[in-house]
């Protein structure tokens, strides 16, 4: 019955898609070619993208 549940609410759900991490090497070529993971906040459900994500707050250091 809970499995049931959780396919209904996978179904309606209007999902809101968090970044998970990025996915780098050898393990793009295992992951089917997708380079990031990402996991809906309201039903848990996992999406993989062929994109990076980039973060826009990153500190790069700059050597000189």
């Amino acid at each position: 019955m809970k499995w049931i549940k959780r396919l209904f609410r996978l179904k309606k759900c209007e999902h809101d898609w968090k970044f998970v991490r990025n996915i780098y090497g050898d393990e793009i070529n295992h992951c089917g070619g997708y380079r990031s993971l990402w996991e809906c906040r309201k039903c848990g459900r996992l999406q993989w993208r062929e994109s990076l994500y980039q973060e826009e707050n990153i500190n790069c250091q700059t050597f000189h």
